[in-house]
C-alpha cells in the first residue's frame, strides 16, 4: 500500500495522494488505507518512511570513502539513481518536501529521516578536513537536492553527476577565506 501511495505521490504529486488514490493504484478495496493510515497526514508520514527506507538499502554505503574522488563518486552513483531506477521516489520524496513546507508534523517526520543522510555528510566531510562538518553535512544534501530537482525538472542531456559535485565537495571541505 505504501508503495502505492509513494507511486501516487512520484508521479502525480501531493496533492492526488489521498486513501482512495492509494487504495486504487495498490489494486486494494477502498477503504483499506484509511483502516491503516487513519489519516491524510498519517498516510503522509507512512509514504515518507517508506521512501526513507527505499533509498537507504541502495544508497547509504556500508563503509566511508576516504578520498575527494571517492565520496564524488559515492554521491553521483545516488544522484544517478534518483534520476533513474529511483526517480519516482526521487519525485515523491520532493512532492513531501515541499508538503513539509506547510505541515508541521510532516515537517518532523522529515527532519527525523533526513537525519541519517546529514550524519552521512558530516562524517564525509569530517574526513576531508572541513571546518563545521556538521553545518557543511546538511549544505552538501541539500545541494545534491538541488541538483536532483534540477535533473528532474530541467534535465540536461550533458549532465554528469560527478562533474557537479566534485567542485561542490571541494568547497565544502575549504577553510573559509579571511
Amino acid at each position: 500500500m505504501l508503495e502505492a501511495a509513494v507511486e501516487v505521490l512520484g508521479t502525480k504529486g501531493s496533492r492526488a495522494l489521498t486513501h482512495r488514490a492509494a487504495d486504487r493504484a495498490a489494486g486494494l478495496p477502498e477503504g483499506t488505507a484509511s483502516n491503516y493510515f487513519r489519516t491524510r497526514d498519517a498516510l503522509l508520514i507512512g509514504a515518507l518512511e517508506f521512501i526513507s527506507a527505499s533509498e537507504a538499502g541502495p544508497l547509504l554505503p556500508p563503509q566511508l570513502p576516504d578520498t575527494l574522488e571517492e565520496m564524488a563518486d559515492l554521491a553521483a552513483v545516488g544522484i544517478e539513481f534518483m534520476l533513474g531506477p529511483g526517480r519516482t521516489l526521487a519525485l515523491a520524496r520532493h512532492a513531501l518536501f515541499l508538503e513539509a513546507a506547510v505541515n508541521d508534523r510532516l515537517r518532523q517526520g522529515l527532519l527525523d529521516a533526513s537525519a541519517p543522510w546529514w550524519q552521512l555528510g558530516t562524517a564525509l566531510l569530517t574526513r576531508l578536513g572541513a571546518p563545521d562538518p556538521g553545518r557543511r553535512g546538511r549544505w552538501l544534501f541539500a545541494a545534491i537536492d538541488g541538483l536532483i530537482v534540477d535533473q528532474l525538472a530541467r534535465p540536461d542531456p550533458e549532465f554528469d553527476a560527478r562533474e557537479a559535485i566534485r567542485p561542490l565537495l571541494s568547497g565544502l571541505a575549504a577553510a573559509p577565506r579571511a
